[in-house]
């Protein structure tokens, strides 16, 4: 990655942008010597809207805890916890 002192990228920074988007390079900007900000494209395989979240958590609950309980366990927090008592009490 390319380091540049904040002066350098104020006096050249549409020309330096341009660079960073056609080389697909990121510049580092720094403030004497410490970094500031860091210029990069954009990636273009970022997803966006449905389906970003795709492929991002992980279920840590077995299938037979999944299936034991109906929509009507999770109504209320009552339910939520009386749900927790009963998973606690089987294992």
């Amino acid at each position: 990655m390319k380091t540049l002192p904040v002066s350098e990228f104020k006096a050249g920074a549409l020309g330096i942008i341009r660079k960073v988007h056609a080389t697909g390079e990121a510049v580092l900007v720094t403030n004497h010597g410490k970094p500031l900000v860091r210029v990069e494209p954009v990636r273009s395989d970022t997803i966006s809207g449905y389906g970003c979240m795709v492929e991002t958590c992980e279920v840590v609950a077995t299938e037979d805890d999944l299936v034991r309980f109906g929509s009507g366990d999770w109504e209320t927090v009552a339910s939520w916890d009386e749900a927790q008592r009963r998973t606690k009490r089987r294992k």
